[in-house]
């Protein structure tokens, strides 16, 4: 599966609410067949922010969130069709 496409339907199950990075990352190395570096899914999680805008992420004074967008959820459920 892509990991991009794992972190927004990790995304979707809270949304709208925000999710800890620290919460998302263990839930999408889980429900990977092959579980990402910290890198790649650091990365993936930049390209969503920047180039695709389907993640926001909001980095506050204690912890980063992020959340998903409604272009992240049409998505979603594009390849669920």
């Amino acid at each position: 599966m892509n990991l991009q496409l794992q972190i927004l339907k990790a995304l979707r199950g809270v949304h709208p609410r925000l999710m800890p990075l620290e919460s998302l990352w263990p839930e999408v190395r889980m429900a990977m067949p092959e579980p990402p570096s910290r890198i790649d899914f650091d990365h993936a999680l930049r390209v969503l922010e920047d180039e695709k805008r389907q993640v926001i992420v909001l980095k506050g004074e204690d912890r980063v969130r992020a959340k998903i967008t409604d272009e992240g959820l049409a998505r979603v459920a594009e390849a669920n069709l």
